[in-house]
């Protein structure tokens, strides 16, 4: 966790913004104020983190990172927002944790922070600081909205209606009290939205129309509310303009349900597994309910084309129909994937692209020897296309560690992408490289593994996988069982041989190095020195079972 925050604050860090480290309870680790005036330099951020691991990470708002945010805290204020924003805005959107939002709009001098400005939603701008992705709170993950990272897309200016809000003394810290502060509001939307005078009644006649329209009400009602609005105007407004501006508002609502459409669309074709249409109403803020009506229609339809089917019995749950893509093997490599063993075991097995290979040993039999082994043998051939992801080893371990062997630190630092990551593993294969992954844990929902080996599998290419997994002893498959089983094309197992050896077991083997030769159920005994030197004790040799 540690390594994607470090890494989130840094590019935070490299786009302008002031970052902060901050507590689980939201509280800086530092005296945060100046911070507010000047941005914090890269050594400072990793050092940061290098103190406190688990931090998560903060944002400052205001002028020093040029941006206001405005917190949302649960669904009601969230519909509330959008009614001053319009849909075409395309800014930077968090989701924080259950119910909440986050939106980054571009700082203006002068505003600063307030409570409760609108139902349910704070605002963060000057002498203010905002949790920020991929921090983790207290019920989820802090995360952006897909498209719509601060990273992708610049803050935009605020919306005249918010803008109108924020501006008032009474959000700009004034003490006024509660009476002041519903006149003060009411005033606001009277004189942004609801004065039918010339100069303010177009844009006021489309806002109503809209609404209509959005609101399900029958044309000729809408056409009765509309001449009845428009004969009140000062000075009364066409009936020929007043049925354009019914008709652009239900053009503008086909629109939107078409952008419906082609986004659900493209969702769910990225989307693995099955999902609930409740998730994507929350992640494309889907809130009112034509909207929601919209992407039903919207599934309906792609369950007609055969790219969704419903899933269970839970209402709203669908799962993405996978294809099977043709296997080409008129033009598929005729050579094994070039690879160099301990004891020679390619003598034995072969592997080939895109294969994994499971190595499940016992505590301390020596996998991370083994595999750090597998790494020096092979760093000539693969230099620069070989990545090792330690689940357990920071750099001083590691360097203590790499230490042990006959070769310069700088011979490892120039060969192998070291990285340090506990889970999801498949975001950083490398497709044409040699991964070793040390290693794989697991210790409940064991079924879930064989899901984790198919996305390493599927984001390989050309390359290979070698995955550790712990085993317990006297099993003969790593933790997982027969989950862990069915992916692998070589399942190697280590274990102890006391007192100062272990036993390496070909569990299974599905291509073999010589035609006729079954090499399954193989075994070798080995010592390791120094924990890095292995030592074969005789050869390989078949054990009856």
């Amino acid at each position: 966790m540690k390594q994607k925050v470090l890494h989130a604050a840094s590019e935070y860090q490299q786009k302008g913004l002031s970052v902060i480290p901050v507590r689980p309870d939201k509280k800086p680790y530092v005296k945060w104020e100046k911070y507010q005036s000047e941005r914090a330099e890269p050594d400072q951020i990793t050092e940061w983190w290098d103190r406190w691991p688990e931090a998560n990470v903060a944002i400052v708002t205001g002028a020093i990172s040029k941006v206001t945010v405005v917190d949302i805290d649960t669904q009601q204020g969230h519909e509330a927002v959008n009614e001053l924003i319009p849909d075409s805005l395309i800014t930077p959107v968090a989701r924080s944790q259950k119910d909440g939002w986050h939106y980054y709009l571009k700082h203006q001098d002068g505003v600063g922070c307030a409570t409760r400005f609108l139902i349910d939603t704070d605002l963060r701008g000057d002498r203010g600081y905002i949790i920020a992705p991929p921090s983790i709170g207290e019920v989820g993950t802090y995360r952006w909205m897909p498209g719509l990272s601060i990273k992708d897309v610049d803050p935009q200016p605020m919306p005249k209606p918010l803008l109108n809000i924020i501006n008032t003394s009474l959000y700009r810290g004034g003490g006024k009290s509660q009476e002041d502060i519903n006149h003060t509001k009411s005033q606001i939307v009277t004189d942004s939205h609801i004065r039918f005078e010339e100069g303010n009644r177009d844009n006021a006649l489309f806002a109503l129309a809209n609404h209509l329209v959005k609101g399900g009400m029958s044309e000729d009602n809408i056409l009765k509310y509309m001449l009845f609005f428009g004969s009140n105007c000062t000075p009364p407004f066409p009936e020929k303009e007043i049925l354009a501006k019914i008709q652009s508002a239900l053009k503008r609502t086909k629109r939107r349900k078409l952008s419906i459409a082609e986004d659900l669309r493209k969702w769910v074709l990225v989307t693995e597994g099955h999902f609930l249409v409740t998730e994507y109403h929350a992640e494309s803020q889907i809130v009112t309910s034509e909207d929601k009506h919209a992407a039903i229609v919207a599934l309906s339809r792609l369950e007609k084309e055969g790219i969704v089917e419903k899933y269970g019995k839970k209402r709203g749950c669908y799962r993405k129909i996978e294809e099977a893509p043709s296997i080409d093997f008129l033009n598929a490599s005729d050579t094994p994937f070039e690879i160099r063993w301990p004891f020679a075991l390619e003598e034995y097995a072969l592997i080939h692209p895109k294969n994994i290979i499971i190595i499940a040993g016992t505590q301390n039999s020596g996998k991370t020897a083994f595999v750090l082994n597998v790494t020096q043998m092979n760093m000539t051939r693969y230099r620069g296309r070989m990545r090792y992801v330690s689940s357990e080893m920071g750099g001083s371990e590691l360097k203590g560690r790499l230490k042990k062997f006959n070769l310069p630190l700088e011979d490892w630092e120039r060969a192998v992408d070291f990285r340090e990551k506990s889970s999801n593993f498949s975001d950083i294969i490398m497709p044409d490289g040699l991964n070793i992954v040390d290693f794989y844990e697991i210790s409940d929902k064991f079924w879930l593994i064989a899901d984790d080996l198919k996305r390493i599998y599927d984001k390989l290419n050309k390359g290979i996988a070698i995955v550790c997994l712990q085993k317990s002893p006297g099993k003969s498959e790593g933790r997982g069982g027969d989950f862990g089983l069915e992916k692998p094309r070589l399942y190697l197992n280590l274990d102890p041989d006391p007192p100062d050896g272990a036993v390496l077991t070909i569990r299974k083997a599905k291509a073999w190095a010589t035609e006729g030769k079954n090499p399954n159920w193989y075994k070798t005994r080995f010592k390791i020195v120094n924990g890095s030197k292995l030592i074969q004790q005789g050869g390989w040799y078949l054990e009856m079972r």
